[in-house]
């Protein structure tokens, strides 16, 4: 397994240099940790063996990082040309059965177009700076119903920061999840991105 290999090569000779980018040097260690921190973060945002999962990034490290945590969880690796519109998008999307698209900001517009008003949730993702946290950008979020606490300290800046304008949202499901009290059920979870900019997503909770 090609995970398994750069594992071997990081426990045999983490020091060695495995690429040259701009100005970096990434040796076998940093990409076997920054690849794990990826894995750790995709699996935190819902992705899991043999998901397939589109990816259109362009030629940076953070791409290799993304490929092997994916081939990390077993997830399939879908390659999406970073040239292709909409159109173009939407059809590997439907003939490749991909239910979550890695995508590099710079193709939000063309992939927004792509999966706007789809019969199925696809959820999309940014790259992750591989520290475990949630991805930059997600047209989808997944609220944490076990650990409203944690989510209650993250400072009000950094909500704004991610998502924006609606910000106020993700405030108002946490007053409404701290509500319910400590054991929760999710009943119902729907996800939609319409023709506009704004997806709209919902949940339902009832106490236990």
């Amino acid at each position: 397994m090609l995970s398994d290999l750069v594992a071997q090569r990081a426990r045999e000779n983490a020091r060695d240099p495995f690429c040259y980018f701009e100005d970096q040097v990434i040796t076998f260690g940093e990409l076997a940790e920054r690849s794990t921190g990826h894995a750790n973060s995709l699996s935190s945002s819902g992705v899991a063996a043999g998901d397939r999962v589109g990816v259109m990034m362009g030629n940076h490290p953070d791409h290799v990082y993304e490929l092997l945590a994916l081939a990390q969880l077993g997830a399939v690796h879908v390659p999406l040309n970073v040239h292709l519109k909409s159109a173009g998008i939407r059809h590997v999307i439907d003939d490749s059965e991909i239910s979550v698209v890695l995508a590099d900001e710079r193709y939000e517009e063309e992939l927004g177009k792509a999966i706007a008003g789809h019969s199925r949730v696809i959820t999309t993702l940014g790259p992750d700076p591989g520290d475990g946290h949630p991805h930059p950008w997600s047209l989808a979020p997944g609220p944490s119903l076990e650990d409203p606490e944690r989510l209650a300290m993250i400072p009000p800046l950094e909500y704004l920061r991610d998502a924006g304008a609606e910000a106020i949202e993700l405030v108002m499901w946490l007053i409404m999840r701290g509500a319910l009290g400590e054991r929760v059920r999710e009943v119902h979870r729907f996800y939609h991105v319409p023709a506009s900019s704004t997806a709209v997503g919902h949940i339902i909770l009832e106490a236990v």
